[in-house]
């Protein structure tokens, strides 16, 4: 993917299901502190199941990174004239006359 626009769209439902995943860690960590009732035949709080979140964190992270190097490389096309994306890596790009 190399458009900022695909980018953002990726990141935004990345984002969403690390919030999601994180509210259901918490919700299990509550009802393992005895904060919230914990229904019958519940999951027992495991720390590996934060760890993995964490990883899990790692991927909306690096779309972020990812999505705001494209959208500066985007907006450098732009200011030279060129197309707002490259649709193919054999795109020949137009070269500057430098005489």
């Amino acid at each position: 993917m190399n458009s900022a626009g695909g980018l953002l769209a990726l990141s935004i439902i990345l984002t969403a299901a690390a919030v999601g995943v994180g509210v259901l860690l918490a919700i299990i960590a509550a009802q393992d502190a005895g904060l919230l009732p914990a229904p019958e035949k519940s999951t027992p709080w495991e720390p590996y199941m934060w760890v993995t979140y964490i990883g899990f964190l790692a991927f909306p992270i690096f779309s972020w990174v990812y999505y705001a190097k494209e959208r500066r490389a985007q907006k450098l096309r732009i200011a030279r004239g060129l197309p707002r994306t490259l649709r193919n890596r054999d795109t020949v790009v137009p070269q500057r006359d430098h005489s």
